[in-house]
């Protein structure tokens, strides 16, 4: 039940938010502990499926929703960054929540920040909102991700069923730890009993198995087609996905050795997957990818090899500052004959022209002023790809999809 107290709107609420993001990243749960004990402890009882890794924890959260609700289950998810709209990161059954329901959860966590005299960062009150609105929505199961690392990350408060760790690799080192060893530690943090891991590097491995992790296999006999993907794992066969990239299949087995732990799994559970922006075909050879770090930027770089059979092609790429930019235009940089840098909407965007000086060591490149004028230009190739942070998204789907 909502308690009693001044509601905001849909405005206010990001507007709350967007305050709240002043106080940067904390990493900590005391204060998701003494947040949630006032809103009545809604991270308890949720069934959650907590999620952990570099990359592909969209995809495999993504896999497992989709698998939980081909069986009938009803199904919650709180996953960042938001791509069009706030709301994307609470979803029920595939659904994002209301406006209406997102005022209230919002309003909820203000109350209960102003009862406890603590200051949650935006995260920190985007995760309390997720907890409580899918605790009301009485989800069968709740699929979770962390935002950054795992052992200090606001979501893991959460009770947890199983914790899945997907590829780990460098990347936050600044709060993580400056090496693999060291963020695979804290990554580790989230396992609190069963566990399953993607294949990792031997070193993680030896880490993640100390804490208890089994780890999942690798798809056998993939075909990869225009618009899904066909693989056999284990006895089952002809197991086909819509996400395309030749990732997915390492994303999607991981996903079925958790669907087996929890509820079982069948070929068709993840058939009707849907995620934005992990190598997705927005037109004919224009894809769009979230790729911001160098492990994602080489499963671009594999992706574009494999579709790309030899097209002319053209990139639309921005980035933040904190990100390996220059070994991502190492990785991906020979691969096109053009590239536009454009600079993000984000107080931590890298400038469109240091970027393109980056890029200009491996290939053409060009700053544009906006996303809008870098796609009329990229366009005109053969293939154009689109990539780097999310925050860039929202505009380039507004310019292509109307």
């Amino acid at each position: 039940m909502i308690l009693e107290c001044v509601a905001m709107n849909y405005d206010e609420a990001l507007a709350y938010i967007k305050k709240a993001g002043s106080l940067g990243i904390k990493p900590g749960l005391e204060t998701m502990e003494r947040l949630l004990s006032a809103m009545g402890d809604p991270h308890r009882g949720l069934n959650a499926i907590h999620i952990a890794g570099t990359n592909g924890k969209g995809s495999v959260g993504a896999f497992i929703e989709a698998g939980l609700m081909h069986r009938g289950y009803g199904v919650g998810r709180y996953l960042s960054p938001a791509i069009f709209d706030e709301r994307d990161i609470i979803t029920y059954n595939g659904t994002p929540i209301s406006r209406e329901e997102f005022a209230a959860a919002v309003t909820e966590v203000k109350n209960a920040a102003e009862k406890t005299g603590v200051q949650p960062t935006a995260f920190e009150t985007e995760t309390a909102a997720a907890f409580y609105l899918l605790k009301n929505k009485n989800s069968d199961y709740t699929v979770i991700e962390t935002g950054m690392g795992g052992r200090l990350d606001a979501t893991n408060t959460v009770e947890k069923i199983l914790a899945v760790i997907t590829p780990i690799a460098l990347d936050h080192t600044a709060f993580l730890g400056d090496t693999i060893e060291k963020i695979a530690r804290e990554k580790a943090g989230i396992i609190k009993g069963a566990a399953i891991s993607s294949p990792q590097t031997d070193s993680v491995k030896e880490i993640l198995s100390l804490r208890g992790a089994e780890f999942a296999g690798r798809a056998e006999n993939i075909v990869y087609n225009a618009d899904s993907t066909v693989f056999d794992y284990k006895g089952y066969r002809n197991i086909e996905i819509p996400l395309l990239g030749c990732n997915q299949t390492e994303n999607a087995v991981l996903a079925i050795e958790a669907l087996e732990r929890i509820c079982g799994f069948d070929t068709d559970d993840l058939r009707n997957t849907l995620l934005h922006c992990r190598f997705e075909r927005l037109r004919n050879n224009v894809f769009a990818d979230g790729a911001h770090n160098p492990q994602g930027a080489e499963a671009l770089a594999r992706n574009i090899r494999l579709y790309g059979k030899g097209r002319k092609t053209a990139f639309v790429t921005g980035v933040l500052r904190d990100k390996e930019y220059q070994k991502m235009a190492e990785i991906t940089g020979p691969l096109a004959q053009k590239v536009y840098t454009v600079t993000p909407h984000s107080p931590r965007a890298l400038s469109a022209d240091i970027l393109k000086d980056a890029y200009g060591r491996y290939t053409e490149a060009e700053a544009a002023d906006s996303i809008e004028k870098a796609l009329d230009k990229a366009l005109e190739y053969e293939m154009t790809v689109i990539f780097g942070t999310f925050t860039i998204m929202k505009d380039v789907y507004k310019y292509l999809r109307g």
